[in-house]
C-alpha cells in the first residue's frame, strides 16, 4: 500500500499502476478521485493510493473535503460544501477502506487516509490556520471510524507539511482516541 501526493490526475495514477504491472510484474491498482485542482493544466494535484491487487481489495474510497466559513483564497467548488461555507483543501484527503489478505486468515480491515496539507510557502500566519482546520478535519475522520469501531485500524499518511511537535500534528494526535 503506497500513498502518493501530487500524482497529477487520476489517469496519471492509473498509468503508474499499469506501468508497475507491465514493466515490473507488480500487480498494482490505483485509487484516485479527481479533486479541485486535478484538472489544472499547469499543476494538477491529486492524492492517490496504490495497492497490490494480489494482497489488497479496495472496499470503498472517497474524497473527504473539509469546509469552513473562511475561503482561504480557494476557488468556489459547487456542491463541495454547504451554503456559505468554503472548501479548505486543494488536495482533499483520500479515504480508502481496504481488506488486506495475508497468512493470518480472514482479511484485515484497514482504512488509509492519504493527505497533502497546505504548505508552509507564502503567508504562514494564514497557512498554519488552514493546516489546523485540516488537522481537525482529518482527526474527525479518524475519530468517526473509532467511534463506529474502537478496534478500527486507521493509518494517516502523506505530506502534512508540518513538524512532529507542531500544533496541527498535535491536534491530529490528541483528538483521536478509541471510544471507552
Amino acid at each position: 500500500i503506497i500513498g502518493i501526493e501530487e500524482t497529477g490526475t487520476p489517469d496519471d495514477a492509473a498509468n503508474l499502476a499499469q506501468l508497475l504491472s507491465d514493466e515490473f510484474d507488480l500487480p498494482y491498482t490505483a485509487v484516485a478521485i479527481q479533486g479541485p485542482n486535478s484538472s489544472s493544466p499547469e499543476f494538477p494535484l491529486t492524492n492517490s493510493l496504490l495497492a497490490r491487487r494480489d494482497r489488497v481489495t479496495v472496499v470503498a474510497a472517497e474524497s473527504a473535503q473539509g469546509c469552513s466559513r473562511f475561503t482561504f483564497g480557494l476557488r468556489y467548488i459547487k456542491g463541495a460544501c454547504p451554503p456559505r461555507q468554503f472548501p479548505f483543501f486543494n488536495r482533499p484527503p483520500l479515504v480508502v477502506d481496504l481488506a488486506v489478505a495475508g497468512p493470518w486468515g480472514a482479511p484485515y480491515p484497514l482504512t488509509v487516509i492519504v493527505n497533502h496539507w497546505k504548505s508552509k510557502g507564502g503567508d504562514e500566519s494564514i497557512n498554519v490556520v488552514r493546516r489546523t482546520y485540516q488537522a481537525e478535519h482529518v482527526a474527525s475522520l479518524v475519530q468517526a471510524r473509532l467511534d463506529a469501531d474502537p478496534d478500527a485500524h486507521v493509518v494517516v499518511l502523506g505530506d502534512l507539511n508540518d513538524y512532529y511537535e507542531s500544533g496541527p500534528v498535535e491536534i491530529l494526535q490528541e483528538q483521536t482516541s478509541p471510544a471507552l
